[in-house]
């Protein structure tokens, strides 16, 4: 006789050692990724504009317009990615300033913005009158900062505070999730040479003979070739100088009568600050700051530490009064959103357990309820195998997901234990009890599957990047539901449930469970509704027509609104507003935020603007 053939869903149940490892390796991976796989507040947007600039000194408006605005445009049209309609440019005195904008099929849209900018290198030349400074593609638009570190003193120069804050950034710099470290706050110095007229006359020269002289010696140029061996390599010559001294001993003119004239013989040489454009206050404090960008696929949790960690040593090192503080901390905000999900995450499940418990008894219920937290730990390490971060778009596909994640293994076990109440032994029912639904599983698991499929189907552009990890998540874990309902789900019926509920007939009277008044009350209304076709059909278009009524009435928001411990008030002056003047609207503004008791700290920028947070 040929022996029978067992299913796969048999297979399972008899080889159970194999099956219980490979579940437990696969709740190690997840608990593993939980803990540690990549995280931040929201997925990550490659942004589809870029701004393209370009300088051009001393020429007008016009010239700008017709000699590089126009030559720029048509090298940008050339390429068909470009969205040509939303490309705008604005044309000033020197400068221009152009809007590029990608069409929103364009997947790797950083490959096209360093193909753009080595483009615009290599054309430049052929397309741009000489002295065109750029074009440059910014395409930064998109990098968020992860933390803002101050370095501020209250008696420090200016020059002082960025020898610190050099030593800082050369401590965060050896971390190798760090991406980018932005300085700004700092004021350049200069060298000012203020020429006396009267002792240059007296020499027999004129400021032409300076300016000529002082261009042709700060220069490093090419001086000749050095041979060894085989091989010649150019020399080259610095004449750059390094100090004020360097200047001041410059031979500027020689007598007739062989008097050398150095530049400081007809000039005072001093160093000091540049007029300000922008600086940075954090109360009445010189300020310099830090903005650090963390590499992407990393834990910004984790990085937040490290940092911290690492500046608290750097701290140890400097004098007391240079505070370093950190006034913006992403890590901190993602950190306490995850936890704020997860503990809304961990809230459904119990809400799941507990309903399922009020309704079966306690072994039914528990084998019901197991599938769910065994499910949802394996898709956290199977989507972090899939490069996916653990954010609020991932979060908000778990939750989603979470009864339909459990009705799988209900459905199994409902099956089993009518097929106990008709006499199967419980190594059959347990097998034949899945085997019998897998069609029905699998047929609902896809459907909803495909549901939420077009969300990764068919948008595009920055909708695409934000939601995509939505409908990956949810199939992962629908998936996943239904291999641990119909593979792992059976066995520990077997285990766990040896009758069913009707195993015991008694003829005394028996109070009604919650579960068996809720049957009773489907009994009738289904009843009811058979009796009365027509009436229930009406009902049911009615409640569509009002759902579709009451949907057009909903606000409609795609991306969620994002909460925050901090945020951005803009203040725009009249053109020409000097920097006193601006400072003084925005210290206005800095009192009035610091009447209200839940404003912890504000930090300026005048003159210039913040980096993105968000």
């Amino acid at each position: 006789m040929k022996k029978a053939k067992i299913s796969f869903i048999e297979a399972a149940m008899q080889f159970k050692q194999v099956t219980i490892v490979v579940v437990a390796l696969l709740l190690l991976l997840g608990l593993y990724s939980l803990l540690n796989m990549p995280r931040a507040e929201n997925p990550k947007i490659d942004m589809p504009t870029a701004m393209v600039y370009a300088f051009y000194p001393g020429a007008d408006e016009v010239q700008m317009e017709k000699q590089v605005t126009n030559k720029i445009e048509q090298y940008l049209f050339s390429f068909e990615e470009v969205n040509k309609e939303k490309t705008k440019s604005q044309t000033k005195d020197g400068q221009v300033f152009i809007t590029v904008e990608l069409h929103t099929s364009i997947k790797d849209r950083k490959k096209f913005w360093s193909t753009l900018q080595h483009g615009l290198n290599s054309a430049a030349p052929q397309i741009l009158p000489q002295g065109v400074i750029g074009p440059v593609v910014n395409s930064n638009f998109g990098d968020v900062t992860a933390q803002i570190i101050t370095v501020s003193s209250p008696q420090r120069s200016y020059a002082e505070i960025e020898k610190y804050l050099d030593k800082i950034e050369d401590g965060l710099k050896t971390i190798p999730e760090v991406s980018k470290i932005n300085r700004s706050g700092g004021q350049k110095q200069q060298l000012y040479v203020t020429i006396d007229d009267q002792k240059m006359q007296q020499y027999g020269f004129d400021l032409s003979t300076i300016i000529r002289t002082l261009q042709m010696q700060n220069i490093t140029g090419y001086s000749g070739e050095m041979t060894i061996a085989s091989n010649t390599f150019p020399v080259f010559t610095n004449s750059r100088y390094k100090t004020a001294d360097d200047l001041g001993n410059q031979i500027i003119y020689t007598t007739p009568q062989g008097t050398v004239v150095r530049l400081r013989d007809v000039a005072r040489i001093e160093r000091r600050y540049e007029e300000p454009a922008s600086f940075i206050r954090i109360g009445e404090d010189k300020v310099m700051m830090l903005a650090i960008e963390m590499q992407p696929g990393n834990n910004i949790v984790q990085f937040g530490h490290l940092v911290e960690d690492r500046l608290k040593a750097l701290g140890q090192e400097l004098p007391p009064d240079v505070k370093i503080k950190t006034i913006v901390n992403q890590p901190e905000v993602v950190g306490e959103s995850i936890r704020h999900f997860m503990k809304e995450f961990g809230l459904a499940i119990a809400s799941v357990i507990i309903v399922v418990m009020l309704l079966l008894p306690f072994r039914v219920a528990a084998v019901s309820s197991l599938a769910a937290p065994i499910s949802i730990l394996i898709t956290f390490g199977l989507i972090n195998i899939m490069g996916i971060e653990l954010h609020q778009v991932t979060l908000a596909a778990l939750i989603i997901v979470l009864g339909m994640v459990v009705d799988n293994a209900i459905v199994v076990v409902d099956n089993y234990i009518e097929k106990l109440d008709e006499g199967i032994t419980p190594w059959t029912a347990a097998w034949q009890a899945a085997k019998q639904l897998s069609l029905p599983i699998f047929t609902a698991t896809l459907a909803i599957i495909f549901a939420f499929a077009p969300l990764a189907l068919f948008m595009h552009g920055i909708s695409k990047d934000f939601i995509a990890a939505l409908p990956v998540t949810v199939a992962v874990a629908l998936i996943t539901s239904m291999a641990v309902a119909l593979l792992l789900t059976p066995y520990t019926c077997y285990v766990f449930i040896k009758k069913g509920l009707k195993h015991k007939v008694s003829t005394a009277k028996k109070s009604k469970s919650l579960l068996d008044r809720l049957q009773h009350g489907f009994n009738i209304a289904a009843e009811a509704a058979f009796s009365y076709p027509r009436t229930t059909v009406g009902i049911a278009v009615a409640a569509v027509i009002i759902a579709v009524v009451l949907a057009g009435k909903v606000k409609q928001e795609f991306f969620p609104l994002s909460e925050s411990k901090q945020f951005n008030a803009e203040i725009w002056m009249a053109n020409g507003t000097s920097l006193e003047e601006t400072e003084r609207v925005v210290k206005l503004v800095e009192q009035a935020l610091q009447k209200d008791k839940r404003v912890t700290g504000i930090a300026s920028f005048v003159g210039s603007s913040s980096p993105v947070l968000t």
